[in-house]
């Protein structure tokens, strides 16, 4: 027999249908025409309905630890941070966790929650929050949902330009209501309420627009980016109007003119968001704050680093008050040079922000795999030999093959050839290398390591080496170090891929360091790495091994045996020598057989 469940899902039973409803899954013994009578709805079928069906004939069916909660998102107000998230499978209630640093320790705010949201109020402003879910039935507790992050902020307001009535901004909770005056935001200078925060480098900023008054056709209201509070300063704004759609607009010169792009007959309520990476500004707007649709083309403009990002809203009536209400506002940014983009196709886009040192991506797409990838990528421009290190402290599970790690990769093309070492939620850790443009990825080590992992992965000069550790002290390579031609110029960072294209995996990274050519001095390297024997004969050895940058010297020993205790002969000192593959041919023992330890 076939039941039917909360979420539209199908179960088998043993001699009845399996039925989930609001508490757990019930049995629904068999019945004529019960598969044909449900088989024609896919509605949630209630405990009453299922009385009304069966009389006393309804029994309880053992439930299962649920899975963990998805798609957890921290809504930002003042004092406060509203908390969203996707129902679990077989979760019936929910916990609520809350910690002042990444990963915990963390501490249940509330428990037994049946609905989808909390709110977390009485916090301080400024503050940043670590947020965890986890779902609850009968039979116990799921693991922790992937992190969120939460900092309470206030928005204040103020009119740009020559406006002919004063606006205003207040805050109600999660709901901002911004009443503007103005002419426009257009042609060479604008006239409108900003309620705004300072900002450095690379951010994203997004709101839902619930209304909008009509005081024109085009008035409007949504997110800006904007260099100054002169009202003829450079910026780009995403933008909701009573009339005539979703519009992106940008000014991309001082006192220069405005140019446009819409997407007509959407209305309010509407999601708009704004996304910077360097000198690059994209707008998009989504019915659901979960599918994105770009408006126009991305756009290059001049903005200073030291910015503004908030919310704008212009009646295009001077004089007359437009009144626009925003709720969902999330401004988050990365460190200058970090920069963030998704690559490939990965039907959900996703983000990156930066809180207190931790990196938290989200990211989706099929994989990191194949002969092209889609996911989630945070990065720094690199040049010759990189070093690239962070402790993946968490990874979504959206899939057992879910991945977020390190990586080195010529190019931002989905195809690129690239090295990674990534954890994933169910498989460990993976080496893995595409060794040109367009090949396949092959898998070239694994160890047995979930998160919280370290992962490393040192190139040099054509070598790619990737080193996994549980404390960030001792190392272990992954596989065999590869040799494959790459560009010069790469790109350094944090990959994260759901392994889902509709969903997005939620990875927190901290301790990154990243570091290429001579600036790679930002981390203290590894000792030289990596020694293997390359060949041999009766009356001598040649080892090679991997040298990290700026390594000051080592000392080669040697053994007969490894029995304790172990007494080490130097072999050679090597005071000082550059990054690369390097070679010493070595003379053995007449007997036996000869082990060696190199030892910065």
């Amino acid at each position: 027999m076939i039941g039917y469940g909360l979420d539209h899902e199908a179960y088998v039973g043993v001699g009845g249908a399996v039925l989930q409803y609001g508490k757990g899954l019930i049995v629904l013994p068999s019945l004529p025409g019960l598969r044909d009578g449900l088989a024609t709805t896919n509605a949630e079928i209630t405990q009453p309905v299922a009385q009304r069906l069966l009389g006393n004939s309804l029994r309880a069916m053992p439930a299962s630890v649920p899975l963990p909660p998805t798609d957890v998102i921290a809504t930002n107000g003042n004092g406060r941070v509203s908390l969203s998230w996707n129902p679990a499978f077989a979760g019936i209630s929910y916990n609520v966790k809350r910690a002042t640093m990444s990963g915990g320790p963390y501490t249940i705010i509330t428990s037994n929650l049946t609905a989808l949201s909390w709110v977390d109020a009485g916090l301080g402003n400024g503050h940043t929050y670590y947020y965890v879910i986890s779902a609850a039935n009968a039979a116990g507790e799921s693991p922790n949902s992937a992190e969120a992050v939460g900092m309470p902020r206030t928005w204040p307001g103020m009119d740009i330009g020559a406006v002919g009535a004063a606006g205003s901004t207040s805050q109600s909770g999660d709901v901002i209501t911004i009443i503007g005056s103005g002419s426009d935001i257009y042609n060479t200078s604008d006239e409108c309420q900003f309620a705004s925060q300072s900002i450095n480098g690379n951010c994203e900023i997004r709101a839902l627009v619930t209304s909008v008054g009509n005081t024109d056709p085009w008035a409007k209201a949504g997110v800006m980016i904007r260099e100054s509070f002169d009202p003829g300063a450079r910026n780009i704004a995403m933008v909701m109007t009573p009339g005539n759609g979703a519009e992106i607009q940008y000014r991309s010169t001082t006192a220069g003119s405005t140019s446009y792009a819409t997407r007509g007959s959407l209305t309010a309520p509407y999601w708009v968001r704004l996304t910077r990476t360097g000198n690059n500004f994209a707008g998009y707007c989504s019915p659901d704050g979960i599918t994105w649709t770009q408006v126009g083309s991305t756009q290059t403009i001049a903005i200073n680093s030291n910015t503004y990002a908030g919310l704008v809203v212009t009646s295009h009536h001077d004089g007359i008050l437009c009144t626009a209400m925003f709720t969902k506002v999330s401004l988050v940014s990365l460190p200058s040079p970090w920069l963030t983009a998704d690559i490939g196709n990965t039907g959900v886009t996703g983000s990156s922000i930066y809180v207190n040192g931790a990196f938290t991506v989200f990211g989706a797409g099929a994989d990191i795999y194949n002969a092209a990838d889609a996911f989630r990528y945070v990065y720094v421009s690199g040049n010759g030999d990189c070093d690239v290190m962070a402790q993946v402290t968490t990874v979504g599970n959206t899939d057992p093959w879910a991945k977020a790690g390190v990586m080195i990769r010529e190019t931002l093309n989905a195809n690129a050839a690239n090295a990674a070492l990534v954890v994933t939620p169910g498989q460990g850790v993976n080496f893995q290398c595409r060794t040109n443009a367009g090949g396949l990825t092959s898998i070239l080590g694994s160890s047995s390591n979930l998160a919280p992992a370290w992962v490393r992965l040192i190139r040099s000069g054509n070598l790619f080496a990737g080193y996994v550790s549980g404390d960030g002290t001792s190392w272990s390579q992954v596989g065999a170090m590869q040799k494959f031609g790459m560009a010069t110029s790469v790109y350094i960072g944090l990959p994260v891929t759901s392994h889902n294209t509709a969903y997005l995996s939620t990875a927190t990274f901290t301790n990154v360091a990243a570091s290429s050519g001579v600036n790679n001095t930002s981390i203290a390297f590894l000792s030289p790495v990596g020694l293997t024997l390359a060949s041999y004969s009766t009356s001598s050895a040649v080892l090679q091994w991997l040298n990290a940058v700026n390594t000051a010297g080592a000392s080669l020993y040697s053994t007969l045996h490894l029995a304790p205790p172990v007494a080490w002969t130097l072999v050679t000192n090597i005071p000082v020598f550059s990054s690369g593959l390097w070679t010493v041919t070595v003379p053995v023992g007449a007997t036996g057989t000869s082990f060696y330890r190199l030892q910065h």
